[in-house]
């Protein structure tokens, strides 16, 4: 899993509490839990979901 909260010891890039929204980047773990290269296992950069389109109406 990622987070978008930084590693224990690293700066923290997240707006300080109470400013505008800001879009920040996913933190990637130091320690991961699943193994690289397992099935389950996060991959960076996160690959966009395709749009799929709507099915057509068939009378």
């Amino acid at each position: 899993a990622m987070s978008l909260w930084p590693n224990k010891g690293d700066a923290d890039p997240r707006p300080a509490q109470g400013s505008a929204y800001e879009r920040v980047a996913a933190v990637a773990p130091r320690q991961p839990a699943v193994p690289e290269g397992a099935f389950g296992a996060l991959r960076l950069p996160m690959l966009d979901v395709p749009v799929v389109p709507k099915k057509s109406a068939e009378a």
